[in-house]
């Protein structure tokens, strides 16, 4: 069955969903139209809308079976796109997937009867036997892990199969890797941490291992067929979690004499000087950690485990090993006082004067996350703020002000935790509200 794949992506940077969900799609025999929406295009400025012109487009030419993924910052503007296209195409079998509508499956399907069906488990393949399904008998889904409605009830088994085989080798074919400056590899599948600010959903009570000799022929693939001067970046939260599987991947990058460069997600509590230098010694050149606060109050509140003293220290000592050593900082907690921000501000300026890239973030409104179930009744809307997972509304048309609005309880994205000392960080961090 022929179905259209739409992806709001970076041209350069194809994530590799897309890809294993091809993979997956065509080994169930089934064709796919892949259609890349290019967020260089896309990405507004602040003062400006967002090119929605550009997502209307990619429905042009689709074939009967939709399947459409996204992010959180883009669900707004999909959704919008979507209830317009399926009014002039109302036979459209529309599919949604992605991290986006991941935690509100259940209240898109209820809202929205454009949606037919929401991917919200995790397993790759699932799109392709729901394919299959539909392709079967279109009355009688039986596929776990999506959610539909049948006889106007909300209908949804979660599939509860272990699934990493089903990460098999992606289809990189169908696109051109001579326009890619970077190649993206998973090698784990979940996340260990608890932190108090991030969704249940991304994280798991075991973690899933890819073969590491298939992801060392994933890298000879992409060397053989990629620009030469191609980097490398695995995407993994867990990827320094078990020390001894980074030991052998490297010890595996050099037995396959394999003169990479790469990057890697790090975790303070992880790393030390031995690791690093295996690491370095590997092609490793560019390392990233989510620090969150430079105030140990606000970590132990957060569940980093790791105090401050340890960030900078682990910090300083990546930078000796790593060309590019970045930091991220949340600040914005309900619970966070003005002192703790002045301490994360001062953390921040000491990392700064050592060369580590610093990203400040608000922290965003996310349901299911310990914090949003204390404080969901301290959640502000705010056409103004811009967080990781969405874009300001202000300089949007009223029309889609307005669908924002009207569906404000499942775009948490626009929301920030009000407090007493908010509107002084705001000052402090020079934002708008």
């Amino acid at each position: 069955m022929k179905i259209s794949l739409i992806q709001i992506t970076n041209k350069r940077n194809v994530p590799l969903s897309s890809l294993y969900l091809i993979a997956n799609l065509e080994k169930y025999n089934h064709s796919v139209d892949l259609k890349l929406i290019d967020t260089q295009y896309i990405k507004q400025k602040q003062n400006k809308p967002l090119k929605s012109d550009l997502i209307e487009k990619a429905f042009k030419n689709t074939n009967k079976i939709v399947a459409i993924g996204c992010q959180n910052n883009m669900l707004p503007y999909m959704l919008y796109s979507i209830i317009k296209f399926k009014k002039k195409h109302p036979d459209k079998i529309i599919i949604l997937g992605g991290y986006g509508p991941l935690e509100f499956a259940e209240e898109i399907i209820e809202k929205f009867n454009e949606i037919n069906f929401v991917v919200k488990d995790r397993d790759p393949s699932i799109l392709a036997k729901l394919v299959t399904n539909l392709e079967d008998n279109h009355s009688n889904i039986k596929v776990k892990g999506v959610v539909f409605k049948k006889n106007n009830k909300i209908r949804y088994t979660h599939s509860k199969k272990d699934y990493i085989d089903n990460y098999f080798f992606p289809k990189r074919h169908k696109i051109n890797l001579k326009n890619q400056n970077l190649f993206t590899l998973l090698s784990i599948e979940g996340c260990p941490y608890k932190c108090a600010f991030c969704s249940p959903f991304m994280q798991s009570k075991k973690l899933k291992f890819r073969p590491l000799d298939q992801i060392i022929e994933e890298i000879k693939w992409a060397l053989k067929n990629s620009n030469k001067k191609i980097k490398f970046g695995f995407i993994d939260e867990a990827f320094v979690y078990n020390k001894k599987r980074v030991y052998d991947l490297c010890n595996k990058l050099k037995e396959n004499n394999l003169k990479i460069k790469w990057s890697c997600y790090g975790r303070i509590n992880h790393m030390d000087e031995e690791l690093m230098k295996k690491m370095k010694d590997s092609g490793c050149d560019s390392i990233f950690y989510g620090i969150e606060s430079g105030s140990d109050k606000i970590l132990k509140q957060i569940r980093k485990g790791f105090n401050s003293k340890l960030a900078n220290d682990i910090l300083i000592k990546s930078k000796k090993y790593f060309k590019e050593v970045t930091a991220s900082f949340i600040w914005g907690y309900p619970f966070e006082s003005l002192n703790d921000l002045k301490k994360t501000l001062l953390m921040i300026q000491f990392l700064n004067l050592n060369k580590i890239k610093i990203l400040p973030h608000l922290l965003t409104v996310m349901k299911n996350t310990e914090i949003y179930l204390k404080y969901k009744q301290k959640t502000k809307f705010s056409e103004s703020l811009s967080t990781s997972m969405n874009y300001p509304l202000k300089p949007e048309p009223k029309e889609f002000k307005n669908f924002v609005k009207n569906n404000k309880e499942i775009f948490l994205g626009y929301n920030y935790y009000d407090h007493d000392s908010f509107k002084k960080k705001i000052k402090i961090m020079n934002r708008p509200i």
